[in-house]
């Protein structure tokens, strides 16, 4: 990942930051190399770079999206073999799911705060 940062601004300061929120047991499998690549793919797409908290409301609207969710999407390793969203059960995704609608609130509600008592 730290290769690829310099072109992905703020792409690390994301990466730390999502790591703390997938402490929370609703997060249960959004970590390690499927959470890494995925924050890259959210910046790869990006056409010019952002601010740190523009960058987490991007990863976490993605997230709520629904990308996670079963027949939606896949995320394909960097050797465009293998779909690292196999890895997660059903209930996983949606929780996922449900956990990033939540942040993505507080974000948007400005209520930052809260998110240290989640």
């Amino acid at each position: 990942m730290q290769d690829r940062c310099p072109k992905l601004f703020n792409s690390l300061a994301i990466l730390r930051i999502m790591k703390y929120l997938s402490r929370d047991p609703e997060m249960d499998g959004f970590n390690g190399w499927l959470m890494e690549l995925f924050i890259i793919r959210c910046f790869e797409t990006a056409n010019t770079s952002e601010p740190a908290g523009d960058a987490l409301r991007r990863v976490c609207s993605l997230l709520s999206g629904g990308l996670l969710l079963p027949n939606v999407s896949s995320l394909v390793d960097l050797n465009g073999t293998d779909d690292l969203l196999e890895q997660l059960t059903i209930t996983q995704r949606h929780n996922i799911t449900a956990k990033a609608h939540t942040y993505l609130r507080l974000q948007v509600f400005k209520v930052s705060s809260c998110i240290k008592n989640l």
